[in-house]
């Protein structure tokens, strides 16, 4: 391995930092040196590592090779940095190759995101006078107001953001989750899922019921499975989804 690379990754030797043998941390010294952002960053490897992810530890993905990622990182001796990237690398089966970079190149790297958690932190903030959807309301009143959600701004954009991401990194699927805390979308991309973006518990619903209204399902049925369709122009070019929801 060359000396300036420092790599992270499921084998023993992509886990092995230069030629050193002194430990698992090089020094500052072995990684080289990224002085200039890359001109465009595929949203298939900006979504190696989600925005929020990526923002906390300083660090970013720009290039991959095959199973090979680069790593654009404020500081390689961050530990808790590198133990992200080796849990992401032994769970997707790929390697990281890091390089140190400033702050104001990872700034430039970072517009590659789409400002997506910009775009979430004006839905929540557009949400918090927004009514509660009641269980009981009948199915005219859900649809008058989700539609007038639908129009919303920041609902509308997220949802723009999250399938141009998604036809822009070839993914085949798109993936909205609720989770314990929040809700998860990920992309399928050659057969494996990528985390794409965490969303609050407090836009979510909102988010799905948007998807549903575009596919013409009903959106107060949460028991039952349903399948539905919607076309959208991106880039001028007509796109069709088709829709699936599990309870």
């Amino acid at each position: 391995m060359d000396n300036e690379e420092k790599k992270i990754g499921d084998s023993n030797t992509s886990q092995t930092f230069g030629n050193s043998s002194s430990g698992m941390f090089a020094s500052e010294t072995e990684v080289a040196n990224l002085e200039s952002a890359p001109e465009k960053i595929s949203s298939a490897v900006i979504n190696i590592i989600p925005e929020e992810v990526a923002s906390k530890y300083g660090m970013i993905p720009f290039e991959k090779n095959g199973n090979l990622v680069k790593i654009a990182i404020l500081d390689p001796g961050d530990i808790n940095a590198l133990n992200v990237l080796r849990f992401m690398a032994e769970r997707e089966k790929i390697e990281f190759e890091v390089y140190k970079t400033s702050q104001p190149v990872l700034e430039v790297m970072f517009k590659s995101y789409g400002g997506a958690a910009e775009i979430v932190k004006e839905a929540i903030k557009s949400f918090k006078e927004d009514v509660d959807f009641k269980e009981e309301e009948d199915q005219s009143k859900i649809l008058q107001k989700k539609n007038e959600l639908l129009r919303e701004a920041p609902v509308a954009k997220l949802i723009q953001v999250i399938i141009s991401h998604a036809i822009e990194g070839k993914a085949s699927d798109i993936h909205i989750e609720p989770m314990e805390e929040n809700y998860r979308v990920r992309f399928r991309v050659d057969g494996i899922l990528h985390v794409s973006l965490v969303i609050p518990k407090e836009i979510g619903p909102a988010i799905i019921s948007s998807l549903k209204i575009l596919a013409n399902l009903k959106i107060d049925e949460k028991r039952k499975p349903q399948d539905g369709r919607f076309r959208m122009i991106n880039e001028g070019k007509e796109i069709d989804f088709r829709v699936s929801t599990l309870p």
